[in-house]
């Protein structure tokens, strides 16, 4: 953070918050393990009860409103979506990114539209308002963050299942249709971010209308309205834990999903092992659905053997199921 997001930071938020913020950063740089986790704990508890402190009024009268007069959908929806999100239209240009999309579209219910956002094609789906437009184009508002703002408000208006294009797929997952709201939860993983397993914000899903992504649309417009800094780069899990916390039928349909996916993250971290089938068989156990990510480098090949990663992208090429 430099001396002008600083200024900016203490404007916007207070000073109060900006200096037990830069003290959480420093300790966060220089701690290990436990220690490290219980920082990033204070750091998180100190910025939801900010939000808390700043937004608890807002939730409470959305809730009234949304009960009083639920809001408009775009039309009725059978919530028989996927989305992911691309502003470029250049996905196809990534390997990672091709092969997930084709994992997606292989194993996906028969019944279910596939609709990849872009900037070309966004208004079709999603009303974002102006203000955030505005600040998305001054850079006040990152794309990562604009892609959190797409992603409340499609699900929000039309329901559906939201996938970061980084999702790839290994066998059928209709399952996370069945239900009013759907997440992967790995209620084992108590590490540094605010989800804890609870839910994951890159897989999660819901029926058209859902009071969670109602609240968090008009959260999200409402913040940016008020503010021009982000009080955390994971505002949009912020505003999740706030909504828990706050809102009895958030955290009802939150707790009401079960355990799933629970190695989620296992394939990405295996990437450059050398592969086998027992290998991915393993990987494959009790998990559908894995998060990926292209921005890492990963070699082809280790110890003169194919990877993980050089053998997913060529299957992925293939079309052809990663275990078979």
């Amino acid at each position: 953070m430099d001396r002008r997001q600083r200024g900016i930071y203490k404007k916007e938020l207070g000073w109060f918050l900006l200096m037990r913020a830069r003290i959480l950063w420093a300790l966060k740089k220089v701690t290990r393990g436990s220690l490290r986790t219980h920082v990033y704990d204070c750091d998180h508890a100190l910025k939801g009860a900010w939000l808390q402190a700043h937004f608890s009024d807002a939730i409470a009268s959305l809730v009234s409103q949304y009960h009083a007069s639920p809001p408009n959908a775009p039309e009725p929806s059978s919530g028989r979506y996927i989305w992911m999100f691309w502003w470029q239209a250049n996905h196809q240009e990534l390997p990672v990114i091709r092969t997930c999309i084709r994992s997606v579209r292989k194993q996906m219910p028969e019944d279910v539209e596939l609709i990849i956002l872009t900037k070309e094609n966004l208004s079709q789906y999603c009303s974002i308002p102006a203000h955030i437009y505005q600040k998305l184009e001054s850079g006040v508002i990152t794309l990562t963050h604009f892609s959190d703002i797409v992603r409340v408000t499609a699900l929000a208006g039309w329901g559906g299942l939201w996938l970061d294009a980084t999702i790839f797929t290994t066998d059928d997952f209709s399952y996370a249709f069945d239900g009013p709201f759907w997440s992967i939860k790995k209620p084992d993983l108590t590490h540094k971010f605010v989800p804890r397993g609870r839910w994951t914000i890159y897989a999660v899903g819901s029926v058209q209308n859902s009071i969670i992504f109602y609240l968090m649309k008009e959260l999200f417009s409402q913040y940016w309205e008020r503010y021009n800094v982000m009080i955390d780069y994971f505002l949009v899990d912020l505003f999740m834990d706030l909504l828990y916390e706050s809102v009895e039928e958030v955290r009802l349909l939150i707790d009401g999903v079960q355990p799933n996916n629970i190695r989620v993250l296992d394939m990405q971290n295996s990437m450059a092992e050398p592969w086998s089938p027992e290998l991915v068989a393993a990987l494959e156990k009790e998990t559908q659905l894995f998060k990926l990510t292209w921005k890492q480098q990963v070699p082809l090949t280790v110890e003169g053997k194919q990877s993980l990663y050089g053998w997913l992208l060529s299957q992925g090429e293939n079309g052809i199921h990663p275990s078979a």
